[in-house]
């Protein structure tokens, strides 16, 4: 259930969902929000090659080609393949599992569930072409354990809101029972259709905002008679401009706020909801006959509507709440004035964050068409040759770390103390992890006075890549800027030298001369092939440009 309410306000694509189902399968770590964001800020999002690409940023290495019928089956699973839709004549990602005595498992994105078909079918509705994977040793996202606590803390809170109305109306129901009896069974049958007419609303309005989430798509799923669609859209959908989902929304909140003020068994609450009802009868006629003689097509959604409507009328006959209270009571202020301020609160609310919604939602929609276009290829190769250069070589400088004959070369300037270096410390680490052919070459930026306290860390750091172990090296950059606190004497007993350290005095010299000449002015500062990184990328986008 929860999952449920979490794909209805976070929807996920195809492209994700099958991203995040292969790395499952994979046993690799990646948590939901950086596999989106990384897949829909691709330059070719929606594509395999998308999908390729992000994967090969986490670890995973992978390759696609076309098979052959013959050959088809024989690729080890899990596989991400292209298949024909069934009820809708679009192609989609398919990721499939396994495959025993011809018969293929795999995840059925039109149903959103795992299916099985035989081989023969599945081919025929298949691409032919296969995405197949390797993972690579320590595959997955960096900080995975924090970024994941913090994703299942916002689901953790997205629960929480969707269950708390219902389960105060539950104990209410329980006091209510526990206090009447069985004369309280229609009360709280009333709150409970009021509830349920409030959570149909709340899914008309967000079909109205973006009616091709999955979890709608499935509820209101297109036949010859049923098009939720076509009758929303409707030239009837709205009055005096305002659209019925916002009308029945605020009818059932409203009653709601009414019931959690005065009471599920409360005669006012049950008088003033009983009276609305008796006003919202007639759409019942309308709304049906409107869909069955003028649209000709049957929306699910507004049906549930009308049926909870007419049990809530049948309800409030039955039990006769029509004269709970007499007429002058009804128009006093004393009633008045929560049933307009019920009215005000939930129809204002709504008004004011659909549009907001929507704007926010085009903003996102733009940001994502201007990450794909900043993180084009092309545009970033326009734009770093456009940068200034490195005006001194910086051979046999600083670290070097990866291939030494890589076609790409990072220059990173940094400082041991520098917490943004720590940061992107991780983030070079990942790329050296995921880029074969690349290296990435570490000058330290260090200030001209000797008791400079970053005088000895840079020597010593440079004392330990000079043995030639550049595993021990990479331990060494760990262990200093992967620690919160930077303790060089606790450094210094860890990776003991002797007379070492004193051998690179020079060195940092050097390197220091060589800042002041290229006008190194923050840190950590990079250069791509010996050209500034421009200051709209950062290097977290640099994993774009090396897969490709």
């Amino acid at each position: 259930m929860f999952n449920i309410i979490y794909k209805l306000f976070e929807p996920k694509t195809n492209c994700f969902e099958s991203a995040k189902l292969f790395a499952d399968l994979l046993r690799v770590k990646i948590t939901n929000a950086s596999l989106t964001k990384d897949i829909e800020e691709h330059p070719d999002y929606p594509s395999l090659l998308s999908i390729s690409d992000v994967l090969n940023s986490y670890g995973i290495s992978n390759i696609s080609a076309s098979f052959d019928k013959n050959s088809f089956f024989e690729v080890p699973t899990p596989f991400i393949t292209n298949l024909r839709g069934i009820k809708r004549p679009v192609n989609y990602f398919a990721v499939v599992s396994s495959i025993n005595n011809g018969a293929v498992r795999y995840y059925d994105h039109e149903n959103a569930r795992w299916e099985t078909c035989g081989a023969d079918d599945f081919y025929e509705r298949s691409s032919g072409v296969i995405l197949m994977a390797e993972v690579e040793e320590g595959a997955g996202e960096i900080d995975y354990n924090k970024k994941i606590r913090q994703e299942n803390n916002k689901q953790f809170f997205l629960a929480a809101i969707s269950i708390c109305l219902p389960l105060v109306f539950l104990v209410y129901g329980v006091f209510s029972f526990a206090q009447q009896g069985m004369n309280a069974l229609l009360p709280f049958s009333m709150s409970i259709l009021t509830l349920a007419g409030a959570v149909v609303g709340v899914l008309l309005l967000l079909f109205e905002l973006d009616q091709y989430t999955p979890v709608l798509q499935k509820i209101c799923r297109p036949t010859n008679k049923i098009n939720c669609g076509a009758v929303l859209n409707s030239r009837g959908a709205k009055i005096a401009g305002i659209s019925w989902a916002t009308l029945g929304f605020t009818y059932f909140s409203a009653q709601i706020l009414l019931l959690l003020f005065w009471g599920i068994t409360n005669p006012r609450a049950l008088f003033v909801i009983s009276w609305l009802n008796a006003m919202a009868a007639p759409y019942i006629l309308f709304s049906v006959f409107y869909q069955w003689r003028v649209i000709k097509q049957w929306c699910v959604l507004c049906l549930s509507v009308q049926f909870i409507l007419l049990l809530q009328l049948v309800t409030s006959i039955i039990a006769e709440w029509h004269t709970a209270i007499p007429v002058d009571e009804a128009l006093s202020a004393y009633i008045l004035l929560p049933v307009v301020v019920a009215i005000l609160v939930p129809f204002v609310s709504v008004s004011l964050l659909e549009p907001a919604y929507r704007s926010a939602k085009q903003s996102k929609s733009n940001k994502l068409q201007l990450q794909r276009l900043k993180h084009s290829p092309k545009i970033f190769e326009t734009l770093l040759v456009r940068e200034r250069s490195i005006d001194r070589s910086v051979e046999g400088m600083g670290l070097l770390l990866g291939n030494r004959n890589a076609t790409t070369r990072i220059v990173k300037v940094c400082n041991p103390y520098c917490k943004p270096c720590s940061e992107s410390h991780k983030i070079i680490d990942g790329l050296l992890a995921n880029n074969p052919d690349l290296q990435v070459q570490i000058i330290f930026f260090t200030a001209n006075e000797e008791d400079d306290i970053r005088k000895p860390v840079a020597r010593h750091l440079m004392a330990i890549a000079e043995k030639g172990d550049e595993t021990i090296t990479r331990e060494a950059l760990d262990n200093w800027y992967m620690r919160n606190i930077k303790d060089y004497e606790m450094f210094e007993k860890m990776y003991p030298l002797n007379g070492e350290i004193q051998d690179q005095v020079s060195k940092v010299e050097r390197m220091q001369h060589w800042c002041m000449e290229n006008r190194i002015d923050f840190t950590p500062t990079f250069f791509v092939n010996g050209y500034q990184l421009p200051k709209m990328y950062n290097v977290t986008d640099l994993k774009y440009f090396l897969s490709v």
